[in-house]
C-alpha cells in the first residue's frame, strides 16, 4: 500500500473513532436525561409510571438510578473514546489504539449483555458502537499509519 493511501486509511480510522466517541457521549447524556421520563419508564418496564408509583414508589427510584448509571457509563466511554481518538489522530499514539481496542471489547461485552438481559435494541446499539470502534482501530493499524506516527 502506498504511503498516501496508508495515511488516508489511518486518518479515516481516527475520524471514525472521533465520530463514535461523539455519538457515545451524546447517547449517554441523552440516556441520563431521558431515563426520568414516564414514556421511557413505561417502555423499559411495560408498566405505566403512575401505576408503579402508586404501588411501589421505591422501585421507581431504583429504576432511575439504574438508568442514570448506565447513561453515565456510556457518556464516560464516549469521552474516553473521544479523548483517545483525538490524541491518536493528532500524535499517532500506539497506546491509544490499544486502549481503544479494549473499549471495543468492552462495548462488545455490553452488546452481549444487552442482547441477553435487556433487549435486542439495546444489544444492537452497543454492537454498532463496538463494530464502529473496532473498525476504527483496524483502520489505524501500524501497517497503515504514516512513518513516525507510531509513538
Amino acid at each position: 500500500m502506498s504511503g498516501s493511501r496508508a495515511a488516508g486509511r489511518a486518518s479515516a480510522g481516527w475520524w471514525l473513532l472521533l465520530a463514535a466517541g461523539v455519538l457515545l457521549l451524546t447517547n449517554g447524556l441523552w440516556l441520563t436525561a431521558a431515563v426520568r421520563t414516564p414514556e421511557v419508564f413505561a417502555q423499559d418496564t411495560g408498566v405505566a409510571l403512575a401505576e408503579v408509583l402508586a404501588a411501589y414508589p421505591r422501585v421507581v427510584d431504583v429504576m432511575h438510578v439504574r438508568g442514570t448509571l448506565i447513561g453515565v457509563l456510556v457518556s464516560g466511554l464516549g469521552a474516553l473514546v473521544l479523548a483517545l481518538a483525538w490524541g491518536g489522530r493528532r500524535d499517532g499514539w500506539r497506546t491509544a489504539r490499544s486502549a481503544l481496542a479494549v473499549v471495543a471489547a468492552l462495548l462488545l461485552a455490553l452488546a452481549v449483555v444487552g442482547f441477553t438481559a435487556e433487549s435486542a435494541a439495546v444489544g444492537a446499539v452497543y454492537l454498532f458502537f463496538a463494530l464502529a470502534t473496532g473498525t476504527g482501530v483496524a483502520l489505524t493499524a501500524p501497517s497503515a499509519s504514516t512513518p513516525g506516527g507510531a509513538r
